[in-house]
């Protein structure tokens, strides 16, 4: 090429090449972005990885490419960011979808608590306490109220309860006392149930993450999922499991009460 006509080229012509091999780059560690930002990392969490990804997005064309102006280095950065995690997102889309059921007498019966999350202090230490508790859950002549029995280990004492959930769409509410809890079910592993919910108690609201089986015993290769589902609800790493044998436990008054939608 004679020297005279590269003078007079474009600065966009010679910037092509850069930028071809830039975003080839940076979709090449796609999929190593994408476990980034689905798996476990130190209690990091997804959107906090997207920031750290976009940083290291900049900082690579900031070394490899000087000479791109900002404005050209953030569009790249952030395009290169959109790619990487695509394929991150709509996993917690799919993770964390509400139970939705035409017929909901499947729900009904007898479940026992295997496993929670918590995100307030509070809760986790309550969380922490329980070591075996079981729900029973049935319909009434009101479609929009459902009856909740409960038993809980406490004090070597076997504790019993009744109480009523009030059913709205997709939502259900259960007052008692000064505490009021609301929430919903999630789509979980075959025979299980999986409750989000939001928690009031006096002047400390919290959420909890709740699983039961019909049998009080998971598949271990569901806990992988549970922890990601947690982990796309922002619920800290610490999870709260059920041991597998009759223990004493923290009254599910404040837990187990917060529980139904139809």
């Amino acid at each position: 090429m004679n020297a005279d006509l590269a003078l007079h080229l474009p600065i966009e012509a010679c910037l092509k090449p850069p930028l071809f091999l830039l975003l080839l780059l940076l979709l090449h560690i796609a999929p190593y972005a994408t476990v980034f930002l689905s798996k476990p990392l130190g209690g990091i969490c997804p959107s906090s990885r997207g920031v750290l990804l976009w940083l290291y997005c900049t900082i690579v064309l900031s070394v490899s490419a000087p000479s791109l102006s900002m404005a050209v280095q953030l569009v790249v950065a952030l395009l290169a960011l959109a790619s990487l995690s695509a394929a991150s997102a709509p996993d917690c889309k799919e993770l964390v979808k509400p139970l939705v059921l035409e017929d909901h007498t499947e729900l009904y019966g007898k479940w026992v608590y295997v496993m929670g999350s918590a995100d307030h202090l509070f809760f986790q230490n309550a969380l922490g306490t329980l070591k075996s508790s079981w729900i029973d859950l049935s319909a009434t002549s009101d479609h929009k109220v459902v009856t909740l029995r409960w038993g809980d280990r406490i004090d070597g004492k076997c504790v019993v309860g009744k109480t009523h959930a009030t059913i709205s769409g997709t939502t259900s509410t259960v007052h008692i006392h000064l505490s009021e809890h609301k929430g919903q079910y999630l789509e979980t592993c075959p025979n299980c149930l999986l409750w989000s919910d939001t928690s009031r108690n006096g002047d400390i609201t919290g959420r909890y993450l709740l699983l039961f089986t019909r049998t009080g015993k998971m598949d271990p290769t569901y806990l992988d999922t549970y922890k990601k589902q947690a982990e796309c609800l922002n619920f800290p790493e610490k999870h709260q499991t059920y041991d597998g044998k009759t223990g004493q436990g923290f009254s599910l008054l404040l837990l187990l009460l917060i529980f139904y939608r139809c």
